[in-house]
Parts: C-alpha cells; sequence; structure tokens
C-alpha cells in the first residue's frame, strides 16, 4: 500500500499487476496478514480487511475512532494495535495452541 492509500496485488513470478484499489487517505502502518486475510491500518485508525488473493475481495472496515500510525502485530489469533492513546487486542479470546512451543518427549 502507498502513503496516499492506493494498494496494489501483484502476481509475484511475473510482476503483473491484479488489482490496484484506494483504500483510504493516509497509510503510515505495513499491511499484515494472518489466516488468508490481510489487514490495512490508516493513519486515521480504520482497518480495513481484504482475501488474500488474486481477485480484490474487501470483507470488512472496522474503525478504531483514534489515530494510528504503528503496524499492528499477530499472535495467538489476536490483531494488537497501539493508537494515540490505547493499545488494542482483537481477538476471540481463546488462546490457540502453539505447535513451536510444544516440547519433544
Amino acid at each position: 500500500i502507498s502513503d496516499q492509500g492506493v494498494a496494489t496485488c501483484f502476481e509475484a513470478e511475473t510482476g503483473r499487476v491484479m488489482w490496484r484499489r484506494r483504500l483510504g487517505v493516509r497509510f503510515s502502518a505495513s499491511p499484515v496478514a494472518a489466516e488468508g486475510r490481510i489487514y490495512f491500518l490508516s493513519d486515521n485508525g480504520d482497518t480495513t480487511v481484504i482475501e488474500a488473493g488474486p481477485k480484490f475481495r474487501r470483507l470488512a472496515v472496522n474503525p478504531l475512532g483514534e489515530y494510528c500510525y504503528a503496524s499492528p502485530a499477530i499472535s495467538q489469533g489476536n490483531i494488537f494495535i497501539r493508537s494515540e492513546r490505547h493499545l488494542w487486542c482483537i481477538g476471540s479470546g481463546k488462546p490457540q495452541e502453539d505447535s513451536s512451543s510444544t516440547l519433544a518427549q
């Protein structure tokens, strides 16, 4: 995504543009991806969620109502967002099993 809010999807093998869409006005944060979705957090605190893939499909737009400039972080099924005044944790509330931390017997 550009600083001006235009997201572009490229085909990795050829560099061909698959789609290009304006998602908002201003973006400082890097997009993050998890579970087949890509999250774009705008400076005004709106998170646009799209389906990862060659066709553009917007799944949701979720406003926080605060300015956000830092990239979101994803861990154990939760999204962490640092806004102007808060640290948000958005998720199901159910911890997910982390197979990388399981000790071999």
